[in-house]
């Protein structure tokens, strides 16, 4: 996540106060419709006088702005043709109507007509024919005194929607606007907006509520409860600009633009400019990839986010952003699907330029027949690349070998073992290692025993969802072993402690003393630190699905390498040193000694028939032999799951990737090698345009040249290349090497190399968005709607982004948004 931006910092990063905005020739988007929690704001607007902007069915039939691109009014539609098409009454439109209705508009392309200026200023009027479904009885059209047209006409909306047109014309025959004037009469006005915005900007993108507990409607100093949005100013900015706080004393009290009305505006917009961004930089990569997952936030709401994955010119690098979060209240693939491509489409996105998609492992996402990445193959008509994010089929290995599912830690007071439903594919001494981890920690929840407890670290819990809670609390275990059986020593013997509590703290006293919960504290943390280095390397967006599935191999490869160094010897050093021999003799705990068994006698005519040896567990071996059997079980384990949930490396495609890294010598930029990635980059509308020039069997020749040139260009890189530590690095260097050639140079090569880096494989930048969104899940945040929710979540988590926003850029878009009078 980006740094902690300064406010003071984003008021100093302003435009000159003094000057006067230019018009704007940003276009208002669907995205930048104003999202309200419910309550309305009289003082800031004036609805009798100006046009509310809202969206209708052009000729097109799809959804577009009333307004032009530099907010002027659009032409009315009056076209005269041959003929006509008939209804189902068998009447047609009749152009002379014109005359007669000289606010009629006609679409060719639905056969309707419109009223022009209601369809403009009076959109939600009570007669939705002349506004947004279009009006098409023409039978009953025109009368000598009753008919529609003429009805229309009449009517009180009609009429305030004409004299709102009159009233624009007139203004925009003068060349000016309300925005303009009101800046040029009183720049106070944009001293103050400026402000606003820039407190807005900053709140929103550190994810801060605006209001608080009590909605204020003036500014008042010190009020506890009223919201960072107005405290900000009375208790910050009028304390160091007094001349602030005189501006807002001289403001009329319907342009002060502190409502909430106008918060959730400022924030509209503010979102739209941020995606436009992001948009506009994707579409200059001419290829991305698209990954989306969803979480439920605290109404048992399923947020999905989705997240683009592309070049970046101006970084030179791959970059990861979080396009939009939107409430699925329909969770069937189907529904997701259409969702995905709606907001692709919506932003301005093509999706011939997507090449590949990553999701988790879900029937719903992964399904070939149903799930959204087969679906996406058949709704573009086309096979999409896809990709089960690498975390989470990490994530499945690591449950089916070394994580069980763990009970949820109890209150404090809670005396009762909680039990755990045992797995078969997780070993019993794995399982009751988990368990006596989750049931330690409950037990240091105690009051009383967290006061006697001296560690540096607190004993962490097990979480079902992130197996790093598995790891993290093996690691505090280990760092803190000794502390934690001097806590249960003084636990068991300290009459402040409940009995049931005394019991407990004596017998895990017992437990963790024993050689086999010693070497397992070792082991589990050898093993799981080394698969959490590799965790932590997929969550980089930086980072290659090449070089990562080196670095699988690399983890594989060390984890084989862990069952020649436990050996007999060194197990025996480490529950040797590890366990704490002299505690029970140190302590005064008298351990129970279990009663003498009477020694059974087997029938004679049962002797061959009576089995009296037990089979090989080892819930509580502790020798070494046993213990050494025990890890290599596990490492043997970890590498049959390894080798199914990674076993498509080898196919065409995963071949091709790895013919890119220069540590393969063997078959680096072997032509050959490279065709199946020609050919599936041959489906990719975006990728094949580029590629015009060639088809599938003449850019074979133009391949097998283009490697040369580049292992010639190469020739002095090389041996640091195959060096490096991180394959990630060496195809960006590659990459940034051909920057400084001419871009027909390597032409083939050089979309390879990009395709390589932004291929998707990894869900880490959802899951982070997701962290962000549980930020903006605040109580003060509850009347919300749910897509307003998701769209402060994105400001948030592209804080970056946002605060990069100018007082122009903002001043653009809302100048075109809506048109204000002062009440002077």
């Amino acid at each position: 996540m980006p740094k902690q931006l300064s406010l003071f910092a984003l008021l100093k990063r302003g435009t000159n106060t003094s000057s006067t905005p230019n018009p704007t020739d940003t276009p208002t988007t669907a995205s930048s419709q104003n999202v309200s929690s419910g309550q309305s704001d009289d003082s800031d607007t004036d609805a009798a006088t100006r046009p509310v902007p809202v969206h209708v069915v052009p000729d097109s039939g799809s959804a577009s702005p009333i307004l032009t691109s530099d907010g002027q009014l659009p032409e009315i539609r009056q076209p005269v043709l041959k003929d006509y098409p008939r209804n189902k009454h068998k009447r047609k439109f009749r152009p002379a109507w014109y005359s007669e209705f000289p606010w009629l508009e006609y679409s060719v392309e639905l056969d309707k007509a419109f009223c022009y200026p209601c369809r403009i200023f009076s959109p939600n009027s009570n007669e939705p024919a002349f506004t947004r479904t279009g009006f098409d009885n023409w039978h009953l059209a025109n009368g000598k005194t009753n008919g529609s047209f003429q009805r229309h006409e009449k009517s009180s909306s009609h009429m305030e929607a004409s004299a709102l047109l009159h009233d624009r014309k007139l203004r925009d025959s003068t060349t000016t606007n309300i925005s303009d004037l009101m800046f040029k009469k009183d720049p106070e006005h944009l001293i103050w907006l400026e402000h606003v915005f820039t407190v807005i900007c900053y709140l929103v993108a550190e994810g801060a509520p605006l209001r608080g507990d009590i909605e204020l409607t003036k500014f008042k100093n010190s009020e506890i409860g009223g919201g960072r949005f107005l405290n900000t100013f009375s208790n910050l900015l009028f304390r160091l600009n007094s001349n602030l706080e005189e501006i807002s004393k001289r403001l009329p009290e319907n342009a002060k633009y502190t409502s909430p009305t106008m918060q959730h505006e400022v924030i509209d917009v503010l979102g739209t400019i941020v995606k436009n961004k992001i948009v506009e930089e994707c579409k200059q990569s001419g290829i991305f990839s698209v990954s989306m997952d969803g979480t439920e936030d605290s109404s048992a709401t399923e947020m999905e986010v989705i997240v683009l994955r592309y070049w970046s010119d101006n970084l030179d690098d791959v970059t990861e952003h979080a396009l939009s979060m939107f409430p699925a209240r329909d969770r069937t693939a189907k529904a997701l699907t259409d969702n995905l491509l709606s907001e692709l489409t919506s932003a301005g996105l093509s999706t011939d330029g997507l090449c590949s998609d990553c999701f988790d492992g879900a029937s719903v996402m992964s399904g070939w027949k149903g799930g959204i990445q087969a679906l996406l193959t058949s709704n573009l008509k086309r096979f999409i690349l896809y990709v089960h994010c690498f975390n989470h089929r990490l994530y499945l290995v690591i449950k089916k070998v070394l994580v069980h599912k763990t009970p949820r830690a109890g209150d404090e007071n809670d005396d009762e073992e909680e039990e755990v439903s045992a797995t078969s594919n997780v070993r019993p001494e794995i399982q009751e290692f988990f368990t006596h981890v989750q049931s330690l920690y409950s037990l240091f929840k105690n009051p009383t025993i967290a006061e006697l407890y001296g560690g540096k670290l607190t004993l962490k819990r097990l979480i079902d969802t992130r197996w790093s809670g598995h790891i993290n609390a093996v690691k505090v275990i280990k760092e803190c072993y000794t502390d934690i059986l001097d806590t249960l020593k003084d636990a068991s013997t300290n009459l402040k402690v409940k009995p049931k509590q005394r019991i407990k703290a004596q017998a895990y006293y017992k437990v963790l003393s024993s050689k086999t919960t010693i070497f397992l504290m070792h082991f589990l943390h050898d093993v799981l630190g080394t698969i959490e280095v590799a965790t932590k390397m997929l969550q980089d967006p930086k980072e290659d699905v090449a070089s990562s599935l080196k670095l699988l191999s690399d983890v594989r490869a060390q984890l084989k390498t862990k069952q020649d160094f436990y050996s007999v010897a060194k197990i025996s050093t480490i529950i040797g040193t590890g366990q704490v021999t002299d505690t029970t003799s140190r302590s005064s705990i008298t351990p129970d000694q279990p009663p003498v068994k009477r020694k059974r006698c087997i029938p004679k005519h049962l002797q061959d028939s009576v089995v009296m040896t037990q089979l090989p567990q080892f819930h509580s071996c502790d020798d070494s032999r046993n213990l050494k059997s025990l890890a290599n079980e596990i490492l043997d384990c970890l590498e049959e799951e390894f080798a199914e949930r990674f076993s498509e490396e080898n196919t065409g495609i995963w071949l091709s990737l790895k013919a890119l890294l220069p540590s393969n010598e063997q078959h680096f930029l072997d032509p050959e090698r490279l065709m199946p990635l020609i050919d599936y980059l041959f489906t990719v509308p975006s990728v094949a345009e580029h590629w015009k020039d060639y088809c599938s069997v003449t850019i074979k020749p133009r391949l097998s040249s283009e490697c040369m040139i580049f292992k010639n260009l190469l020739s002095n890189h090389i041996k640091d290349l195959r060096k490096a530590k991180v394959e990630g690095d060496t195809i960006m260097l590659m990459i940034r090497y051909l920057k400084g050639h001419d871009e027909s140079t390597c032409l083939i090569i050089r979309t390879l190399l990009k395709f390589a880096i932004i291929i998707g494989f990894s869900n880490g930048t959802t899951e982070n968005c997701f962290s962000a969104r549980n930020r903006i899940d605040s109580d003060y945040r509850r009347r919300l709607t749910k897509e307003f929710q998701g769209l402060m979540t994105i400001l948030h988590f592209e804080k970056k982004l946002t605060c990069s926003i100018t007082f122009d850029e903002f001043l653009n878009v809302w100048k075109v948004l809506k048109k204000r009078r002062l009440r002077v």
